[in-house]
C-alpha cells in the first residue's frame, strides 16, 4: 500500500481572504481593523514558520506586543509581493483551524509556539510563567484552553516537570 501526499501551491493573503479570515483590500489602511488583518497574516506565517514550511521557515520572527512578528514579512505584504507556500491537505486544514480563532487567541497561541520553538522541553507551568511576562492579560484558564488545543493538534508535546 502506497500513500501519496499531494502538495499544492497557495498564497497566504489570498487564501486567508478566500476563507473570510481577512479582507485583503484593507491591508494598507491605517485603522484598528487593518491592524487585525495584518496580525492574522503574521500569525498564519508564524504557524507556517513553526511547521518549517518554505519559505516561511527562513523568516526571522521577534516578539512584540502582538506576539511573533517578522518585519520582512510586513514589507512583503505591503508591497503586494506574493507569499507563496506548498502544503498538503493536512497542513492546509491545520492552518485553517488555527487562523479561524480570534486575535487574542492567535497572539497567545503563536507566542506559546514561539516559546516551544526555543525551549522545546519546557513544562506547561514554565511556559505559563514565561507567557505571563509578555502577555500579562492571559488568564490561567485561557492559557490552559489554548495549551490543550495545541497539544490536541500535536503542535506542542505534553511535558511534565
Amino acid at each position: 500500500v502506497y500513500t501519496v501526499v499531494v502538495k499544492m501551491k497557495y498564497e497566504v493573503v489570498s487564501l486567508l481572504n478566500e476563507w473570510g479570515a481577512i479582507d485583503k483590500s484593507r491591508l494598507s489602511e491605517d485603522s484598528d481593523e487593518a491592524l487585525e488583518e495584518r496580525l492574522k497574516i503574521q500569525k498564519a506565517a508564524y504557524l507556517l514558520h513553526y511547521l518549517k514550511v518554505e519559505p516561511f521557515d527562513a523568516l526571522s520572527f521577534s516578539q512584540n506586543l502582538h506576539g511573533p512578528y517578522a518585519p520582512e514579512l510586513a514589507r512583503a505584504y505591503f508591497r503586494g509581493a506574493p507569499l507563496e507556500f506548498e502544503a498538503d491537505e493536512k497542513g492546509l486544514k491545520l492552518l485553517k483551524w488555527f487562523i479561524r480563532h480570534k486575535s487574542r487567541w492567535l497572539r497567545a497561541a503563536s507566542t506559546l509556539l514561539s516559546v516551544y520553538e526555543f525551549y522545546p522541553n519546557m513544562s506547561m507551568e514554565e511556559a505559563f510563567g514565561m507567557l505571563g511576562m509578555t502577555l500579562p492579560w492571559l488568564s490561567r484558564k485561557e492559557f490552559n484552553k489554548i495549551y490543550r488545543a495545541l497539544v490536541h493538534k500535536e503542535l506542542v508535546a505534553v511535558k511534565q516537570k
